[in-house]
């Protein structure tokens, strides 16, 4: 459904760049995945509604990692599909990419985004139901000369929480290289 990251974060709402990267890490884990593109949501203000990469495997692993993202989906479903009642998945078959992210940064750029925090991270002691703290992994975009454009948004009603939580999504990238 994505939303707005201020008003929605706590609302048990999937992250469509979370849910995708999460699929692609076990995939790179099963297989010499390559990544060709990535791509997911649009406003730096809200939660991803949707998001999608090419990928390349081995011919071999095809029906491996249809059989993957089945048992991916009714994982999906079952954590977050009471909120989620129309998530969909769905993999397909496309041309082959002339180019493609080095193996290397693409793995990297993976383990980045899979540990990037999104959520909320605390909630108000003094106003019940309020969130306090919260990150927002909202766009993961290829750009020009080659560059990924990852977009995050912290809020906080303190601001040195908010910093904080800038620090913990900044350190995730500053480790990745």
């Amino acid at each position: 459904m994505g939303g707005h990251s201020g008003d929605d974060i706590n609302k048990g709402r999937g992250n469509a760049n979370k849910i995708l990267v999460r699929f692609l890490y076990q995939v790179m884990q099963a297989t010499d995945m390559q990544l060709a593109t990535i791509n997911g949501g649009n406003l730096r203000n809200a939660i991803a509604r949707e998001a999608e990469a090419v990928i390349a495997i081995p011919m071999a692993y095809k029906e491996d990692i249809r059989v993957m993202l089945n048992h991916y989906i009714a994982t999906i479903e079952a954590e977050i599909g009471d909120v989620e009642k129309d998530f969909f998945m769905h993999l397909e078959t496309t041309d082959m990419p002339a180019l493609f992210i080095p193996a290397d940064k693409a793995k990297v750029l993976i383990q980045a985004l899979y540990a990037c925090p999104h959520g909320v991270l605390r909630m108000s002691d003094d106003m019940p139901g309020l969130v306090e703290t919260s990150t927002n992994l909202a766009a993961v975009k290829m750009i020009e000369n080659n560059q990924i454009l990852i977009t995050t948004s912290q809020r906080s009603s303190t601001e040195s929480s908010k910093k904080d939580a800038a620090y913990m999504v900044e350190s995730v990238f500053v480790l990745a290289g």
